[in-house]
């Protein structure tokens, strides 16, 4: 073996420099070794104190995981296999997120169910007993006839779906038969309150990839945070997770992809506002809480092995949706520049010279006379009825939009439909009686001062039939969008009256499902509205508090619902087209809609462009595939 070189050779030697002794040489080394020693010790304790912080962050902290506030116990049940019933009392003190108080009574002795409706569908019901409520009182609920399946199956076995429930507090788990060791859902140990103003109850579910709950303008796979659902017109901006970002439409709905790879969707059956916090817990589990400020809690599980099935079971419930017209799956040309016949003329002729295919051309409210509705201006479209002949012939669709205002005059200050509609009781009203116009709520929209079709009183949905009919008479229009049917009016709640418009029973609520600084009467009519109602009985009358949500869904029933019976006098094979601005579960079985993704007030950017993708691919999970974006 070569021998190693002796650098000193090449060292330069001083003379008058010592060298250092071995000694002193060990002992650095000594020193540096403890110096290191000392350092990786530090390291190992910082390292694992960090790996600490990071356990307790996945794991969360009281502030962002709910303990569960339920002081609810068992009492007494009755399990018929197929349904499973139960009275729990909230015996147990538990700290709330809301006062109990005469504003907000607590109910503490509920009636329980859960049963089966397919071998893939719980329906879950916690309500108050009547003697919590009073035996004269009722407490609002979505009515049933608005969805399409809610019976129980008497063939099906809770057993099915491994159901357990535990006495107190009282919780119910459900499992996947094929993944025994993967619940699909826990209440247990979750929040559980029912007040008069405050419903709340959470699920815990193995998924941390959640979409749904709608609608918002956001992207489509939800983040954690909290969603509010309250129909308004009123631009949000992008939801990221903080409540008060709700827009046109109320879509109570999630789907859940489960670690195990299967599907769940859970449907809460409630129109008031509400919100779903959703909250991140460890080995990739969540809890999903519902929230509202009225009604019950009324929930649909479905369970599935793909996402499709757990839809198919979903829209088996609130109603499948309706076929289009094959001409409403062409290119359509809508603007609000249309103020006159000539524009309208001119834009079909640019596309026909471009050689540019065009199934369906869209005019705002610029047709009516003075944006009163059921009228046509004849001095700016003259000729409207020989040019929807000649787009017909040429296999072309004309579409109106038509905003929910029914104007208190006509141009002439005369009443025209509206006295029609008041003498026949077919009108929202407000319990103050204050207004010029008795009882009638009266708000401000397009025309100037306005009253607004009631769709449950008797006749309302008959004289808008009729008059619909009429319009149709003198422009022949094929579609029709609903416009603003949120119902979004120009003042904060019930500007008709000289009453306050926060005045009454609704003013003070424990909970904003909106969110510090923002009210449910922005641009909305006031909360205490009256609407009729005949959940119960025919005397019985709702609120807007309850109903709001629902106005829209209800408008474009009865639209999709005339134009199918005037075209069955006329031609039995057409098919109809509604597009509905403000939409609810169960809307899709008539109504198509169209998205307002606009952000920003006057002005389209590119992120609407981009979020609007993730809104019409929400839409297809909300039962409503006739969708797209107001770009």
């Amino acid at each position: 073996m070569a021998q190693e070189e002796d650098k000193s050779y090449y060292r330069i030697n001083d003379p008058d420099k010592e060298e250092p002794s071995s000694e002193v040489s060990t002992g650095e080394k000594r020193s540096k070794k403890k110096l290191i020693i000392i350092i990786s010790s530090i390291l190992i304790v910082c390292i694992a104190v960090a790996v600490l912080l990071l356990v307790l962050l996945l794991k969360g902290s009281d502030d962002s995981i709910p303990s569960g506030y339920n002081g609810f116990v068992l009492k007494n049940d009755t399990n018929l296999k197929y349904k499973y019933l139960a009275r729990i009392s909230r015996d147990n003190e538990a700290e709330y997120p809301v006062t109990f108080d005469d504003n907000n009574k607590e109910f503490k002795d509920i009636d329980f169910s859960i049963c089966m409706m397919t071998g893939k569908t719980f329906r879950i019901s916690y309500r108050p007993t009547k003697e919590a409520i009073g035996s004269n009182n009722t407490r609002w609920t979505v009515p049933d006839y608005l969805l399409e399946r809610l019976e129980c199956d008497k063939t099906k076995l809770l057993s099915f779906g491994d159901f357990n429930v535990d006495k107190s507090p009282f919780g119910f788990t459900l499992k996947n038969p094929a993944h025994k060791n993967t619940f699909w859902l826990s209440t247990k140990d979750r929040n559980l309150v029912l007040s008069e103003k405050y419903i709340e109850c959470g699920f815990e579910v193995h998924s941390q990839e959640v979409f749904g709950w709608g609608e918002r303008t956001s992207k489509f796979k939800l983040d954690f945070g909290e969603y509010s659902i309250w129909a308004t017109g009123v631009k949000k901006g992008i939801d990221k997770g903080v409540k008060g970002f709700n827009t046109n439409g109320d879509h109570p709905f999630v789907l859940a992809r489960l670690t195990d790879k299967t599907y769940l969707g859970l449907f809460f059956k409630n129109s008031n506002a509400k919100v779903l916090k959703y909250i991140k817990e460890p080995s990739g589990k969540s809890v999903i809480n519902f929230k509202s400020i009225g009604g019950i809690i009324d929930v649909f599980a479905f369970m599935g092995t793909t996402a499709d099935e757990v839809l198919y079971e979903y829209h088996r419930v609130i109603g499948t949706p309706f076929l289009p017209p094959l001409w409403a799956l062409g290119f359509h040309q809508g603007s609000s520049g249309y103020k006159n016949e000539t524009l309208a003329r001119k834009s079909v002729d640019n596309y026909a010279k471009s050689n540019i295919p065009l199934e369906a051309l869209w005019i705002d409210e610029s047709y009516m006379k003075k944006y009163r509705m059921w009228t046509v201006d004849k001095e700016n479209f003259p000729t409207i009825k020989e040019f929807v002949t000649e787009m017909n012939n040429k296999h072309q669709r004309l579409g109106i939009s038509l905003h929910p205002g029914l104007a208190t005059t006509d141009e002439t200050g005369k009443p025209y439909s509206f006295f029609e509609a008041a003498k026949k009781d077919a009108l929202i009203k407000t319990p103050r009686n204050t207004t010029e116009y008795g009882d009638i709520f009266i708000g401000e929209h397009l025309p100037g001062k306005c009253a607004y079709y009631d769709f449950e009183s008797p006749l309302g949905g008959l004289l808008w039939a009729n008059n619909l009919v009429d319009l149709q008479a003198n422009i022949p229009f094929s579609s029709i969008q609903l416009n603003y049917n949120e119902i979004t009016h120009f003042c904060d709640g019930d500007c008709g009256s000289k009453a306050s418009p926060l005045e009454g029973k609704y003013d003070n609520l424990p909970f904003n499902p909106l969110g510090d600084g923002q009210n449910l009467q922005t641009q909305a009519l006031p909360l205490d509205a009256i609407i009729h109602s005949y959940y119960n009985d025919s005397k019985n009358e709702s609120v807007v508090y309850n109903y709001h949500s629902l106005y829209g869904n209800q408008q474009a029933y009865y639209m999709f619902d005339t134009l199918v019976y005037n075209y069955n006098i006329k031609e039995p094979k057409k098919r109809a087209l509604v597009l509905s601005r403000s939409t609810f579960p169960g809307s899709g079985e008539y109504t198509g809609h169209w998205i307002d993704v606009q952000t920003t007030e006057g002005k389209m950017t590119f992120d609407d462009l981009r979020y609007s993708v993730s809104s019409i691919m929400s839409f297809q999970i909300f039962g409503i595939p006739m969708s797209g974006a107001n770009i």
